[in-house]
Formats: structure tokens, sequence, C-alpha cells
């Protein structure tokens, strides 16, 4: 995704757009929301990767006021086969792992919705496995406290933002984050610098 380029424009065939989101650095999570300062007018919007790049889109979502806006049709810069025209659906199918995938490098997604709209935020997800902090999961953190001790919990939390904070983790401390509401791919980790370091 790095490369890729968010662009809007009120006419079909224009050359004239704004670019609205340049993806110049990787994420650091799987989920970005695209705030806009003020609400942006557009009728076409345009994903568009780099030449040697496909698009892998996980979700790719649309408000306006705390209302999602659909659009009424997307195409490519090049015909798509019949089940990368169907697979569009998966950017908008709520499962976050699930993801489109285009056939080819440099690919162009045109989203049309039918009329001049007005937009406030987006909704990013690039193709991933869904093993970050996901919103409303509950999850618990523990720390190693040695062979005859086992695992300590430090807490648990609902997760109301891509991020957990926790101030009581012993230094040099081996943890485990676990995901009460669902999913198994759980790894050990340690805090290096601030950054995880899985074991």
């Amino acid at each position: 995704m790095i490369g890729s380029t968010i662009e809007i424009s009120k006419f079909k065939d224009s050359t004239e757009t704004d670019i609205v989101k340049h993806f110049k650095h990787p994420m650091t999570t799987n989920t970005l929301l695209i705030k806009f300062n003020k609400r942006i007018n557009l009728r076409y919007l345009r994903y568009s990767t780099q030449k040697d790049k496909r698009i892998e889109l996980g979700e790719f979502r649309f408000y306006n006021c705390g209302q999602e806006i659909f659009p009424d049709t997307i195409w490519a810069n090049h015909r798509l086969s019949i089940i990368h025209r169907k697979n569009l659906n998966l950017i908008n199918d709520d499962d976050w792992s699930s993801f489109y995938m285009s056939d080819r490098n440099g690919e162009k997604l045109i989203f049309d919705f039918g009329k001049n709209i007005y937009l406030d935020s987006i909704l990013f997800i690039p193709r991933n496995d869904d093993n970050f902090i996901h919103f409303g999961d509950e999850y618990e953190l523990f720390y190693h406290a040695g062979a005859n001790k086992g695992w300590k919990s430090l807490g648990r939390q609902k997760a109301n933002s891509n991020s957990l904070y926790y101030d009581n983790i012993p230094q040099n401390s081996v943890l485990w984050l676990h995901d009460h509401t669902r999913g198994k791919e759980e790894r050990c980790f340690y805090l290096l610098n601030g950054q995880q370091v899985f074991i």
C-alpha cells in the first residue's frame, strides 16, 4: 500500500483530481480512519497503487456524519474478470481478513457514488490477518512470573480504540495478550524500547 493514493473528483473523465491521502509509510495497525478537517464534495473516488504493486484491500468504507455511504458502481482502469468483479464485494463484507486482490499491477479502482455527495471520513483496512487490537473485543494481559508461579494477570480491558494501555507492566517481563472475545493465534512477546517483539 506504500505509494498508493486516494483521489477524488466531481467528473468521470477529469484529469484534475484532488489527492486526499497518499500512503508514504507502513501502517502500525490494521485499520486507519481517515478523518477530513471539513467535509469533501465528490462524485468519484479513485484508489490507485504504484505501477509495480497490486491492490490488496480488506475493507474500504465511506462515511458522512456517521452514516455509511455506498458507491453505486465500482470499476477498474482495465476489464475485470468475473471473479474479480465478484470479489469487489469483499471490501465491504465486515470480515477484515477477507480481501480483494487485483489481478494485475498498477490497478486503479474507481468508485462512482451516482451523484455528488459529501464525505467526512474513510475507513481503510488493507489486507491483514485481523490479529491486531479489535474494537469492542475484551483482552487480558498476562506476564510470566517464573517457573513456579506461571502467568499472572495484569487486568482485563475492552478495546475502545486500536490500542490498549497498561501502566503496571513489570520490566523485562515476557507478556501474553489474550483476546477473550475471539481468535486463537496468540504469541508471547516482550517490550523493547516501547515496541512489541514477538518470541
